[in-house]
């Protein structure tokens, strides 16, 4: 087929392919049997978003060179979960992928060994259980002003403030105030309720562009935040969004393909909410599609 003169110039031809593989990434094994300069054009970008759970991808993943994976990674996902991958072949992918720029990190795979290679990253979008990150619970090993924070500007953090409220009077406000420090975060989700100093911290956070409050899809805990949300200081905060819990995988790969995940959808709801003062109710993330 590559003996064949191509009817398009090569310049738009090669558009055309990347546009079809980006647009249709299940499409992308099929393209790449097409001529090898598609092959050329196109494999980079079935390895642009990985998923440690996902067994075919990783297979084929394993007989690439790392300069392959170096070029190509851009967002990785070490979801908790059965992987082909061994520990040892995570550690050199993130070792080796300096140029991913969104990652969500499972437990599994969370811990003080990879921050050096996270710290190489420029990420931008991080999803991270912090007492897993840095091995405990304690604030003093909780180095949130590394490098590694310095260039994010969505931050997912699944760790509970108020176990970690509990387990020191003032860790929960203490890591809220290196949160504030960063440079670059505009966009923060945390779980559940948050304890009052802390809304305080993130009503007075001018930088601060989306809050998610994330809970569990049940009826009960939504009232129960809805509740919380009526006493408290943010509730009049146009930056504030109440909103389900992703459903794993699926919203974090429709980030990386620029749709609306649930950080677009939330800046959407944010911009309405302050452009027509509408009511908190109408702030939740369920509202909208």
């Amino acid at each position: 087929m590559d003996q064949l003169e191509p009817s398009l110039p090569p310049e738009l031809e090669r558009e055309v392919f990347k546009i079809a593989a980006w647009t249709y990434p299940s499409t992308i094994p099929a393209l790449l049997l097409v001529s090898k300069r598609v092959f050329a054009w196109t494999e980079a970008l079935l390895f642009h978003t990985v998923a440690a759970t996902d067994e075919a991808q990783i297979l084929a993943l394993k007989t690439k060179s790392l300069e392959i994976l170096r070029t190509s990674i851009r967002n990785l996902c070490l979801d908790d979960g059965p992987s082909q991958w061994s520990q040892s072949e995570i550690l050199t992918t993130l070792e080796t992928c300096v140029q991913v720029r969104r990652i969500a990190l499972g437990s599994m795979y969370c811990g003080p060994q990879i921050l050096p290679y996270l710290s190489q990253m420029r990420l931008d979008h991080l999803a991270v259980c912090l007492h897993a990150l840095f091995g405990g619970h304690d604030l003093p090993y909780w180095d949130v002003d590394s490098a590694l924070f310095a260039t994010v500007t969505h931050l997912d953090i699944s760790d509970d403030i108020n176990v970690c409220s509990a387990a020191s009077s003032t860790c929960g406000s203490h890591l809220v105030q290196h949160l504030v420090a960063l440079p670059s975060l505009t966009h923060l989700r945390l779980p559940g309720i948050l304890p009052d100093d802390i809304a305080e911290c993130f009503r007075t956070w001018s930088q601060l562009q989306v809050l998610l409050i994330s809970h569990s899809n049940s009826i009960r805990r939504r009232i129960r935040l809805a509740r919380w949300l009526r006493q408290s200081c943010l509730y009049d905060d146009s930056r504030v969004v109440l909103v389900v819990r992703a459903s794993g995988r699926n919203d974090w790969e429709d980030g990386t393909r620029g749709l609306r995940d649930q950080w677009a959808r939330a800046d959407e709801l944010v911009a309405h909410r302050t452009k027509w003062k509408i009511e908190w109710k109408r702030f939740c993330l369920d509202f909208i599609g």
